[in-house]
């Protein structure tokens, strides 16, 4: 609420007014965005979570820093997996156990046009369950085509796999894989939230333009609100990707955990914008 809430306002007016903004300013934007909607949605899915948790329901993790993946596919693992399971479980084609057997006995150029197939059609119906709109055929088309080329990568590296197995990546790789994943995710995301494809397009084209221009204040990146809310956002997400639970503050002692509760409360009350009416992105889906 606090984060998503706050980035919504900077991000609305700019994705409404490309015009009246500098390049830069929308760079920002865009990278905010995609703060923006994924606090937006895991929060309202871990709201979902904690309340069903009281009445006994234990509901399945529909986020796991997505953020941190090193590859479009782990992102896929890692980012809404209730329908990213779905997708893979019912609708993928060939995924059933005979198709399994039987798609080792077909030439190796076929398996990968067949599997590029079948990526490209669950991730463009992927697109299409967001809405009847050709702004989600781009995004559902775009992550269809990263996984498709990652896995022709893939087998192409098979035999460097095999002669390094068990090796694990270099730190410095990791982290240039998963910077490298963030921003091919956040550039989808443009045309998520443009709403049209006119609209991403203008968008597209104003980022060209990095002299200031129009009336709307830039983005104060450097103030004290947003950086305190993003690193408590980052620490957080950090400290859950490292212990690998999504509850690490139930494990502290009484006092780091009740100053941890009473920070995050101010972080809401007074960092936040608990006043404003900000309706969760994804309940128009």
């Amino acid at each position: 609420m606090a984060v998503a809430d706050t980035l919504a306002p900077l991000v609305d007016v700019r994705f409404q007014f490309p015009w009246l903004v500098s390049g830069s300013d929308l760079v920002w934007a865009l990278y905010l965005f995609s703060i923006q909607i994924y606090c937006d949605f895991s929060g309202y899915s871990d709201i979902a979570r904690g309340v069903s948790r009281l009445f006994g329901i234990d509901l399945a993790l529909n986020f796991r820093q997505p953020y941190f993946a090193t590859s479009i596919a782990d992102f896929w693992r890692r980012w809404h997996i209730s329908l990213s399971t779905w997708f893979r479980d019912y609708l993928f084609p060939g995924s059933s156990q005979r198709t399994k057997r039987s798609r080792w006995m077909r030439p190796v150029n076929v398996r990968r046009v067949r599997h590029v197939r079948r990526v490209l059609v669950t991730f463009l119906v992927s697109g299409l369950w967001h809405g009847a709109s050709w702004v989600f055929v781009a995004w559902g088309g775009l992550h269809g085509i990263y996984v498709s080329l990652q896995s022709l990568v893939s087998d192409a590296r098979v035999g460097a796999r095999i002669a390094t197995v068990g090796a694990e990546p270099s730190r410095l790789k990791a982290l240039l894989a998963m910077v490298a994943t963030f921003h091919l995710v956040t550039f989808t995301w443009l045309f998520f939230r443009a709403g049209s494809l006119v609209g991403a397009w203008n968008y597209l084209a104003a980022l060209g333009r990095w002299q200031p221009a129009g009336s709307i204040a830039p983005l104060n990146i450097l103030g004290v609100r947003l950086p305190l809310l993003l690193m408590t956002l980052a620490a957080g997400e950090i400290l859950q990707e490292r212990t690998r639970s999504q509850t690490p503050i139930l494990e502290w002692s009484w006092l780091p955990q009740g100053l941890a509760y009473a920070y995050l409360a101010v972080a809401i009350l007074v960092l936040g914008n608990p006043s404003g009416d900000v309706p969760f992105i994804y309940f128009q889906f």
